[in-house]
């Protein structure tokens, strides 16, 4: 991905909005490359106040292991999957991803 660059006048550009998903999105796959994450999905994008970051939230669904519910009925349907949330605080200048965060929906 490439950074920001300096406008005309001087100031940092800053990343669209598409760049800072792009950018939480490898991350997440860089750290979270196992296979029972399924359906990672954009959940919210929101830049923070002070305009110098994207706050990315990515929802994937977690299948939890067997044993977590035991029974037939798992045996025959499979486990129902787990929705989990991380929030990626992304800057808007350089397009690093400066932490990740876990996002609880309740």
């Amino acid at each position: 991905m490439s950074t920001a660059t300096k406008s005309a006048e001087g100031h940092a550009k800053k990343i669209g909005a598409k760049q800072a998903v792009a950018a939480a999105l490898k991350y997440f796959g860089e750290f979270f490359p196992h296979p029972t994450h399924r359906n990672v999905l954009l959940e919210e994008l929101e830049e923070s106040e002070d305009e110098q970051y994207w706050l990315v939230t990515i929802g994937f669904d977690f299948e939890r292991p067997v044993n977590a519910l035991g029974g037939k009925m798992a045996d025959i349907f499979g486990t129902p999957p787990h929705r989990k949330y991380k929030t990626f605080k992304v800057s808007a200048t350089s397009g690093k991803v400066t932490s990740m965060k876990i996002r609880t929906i309740g």
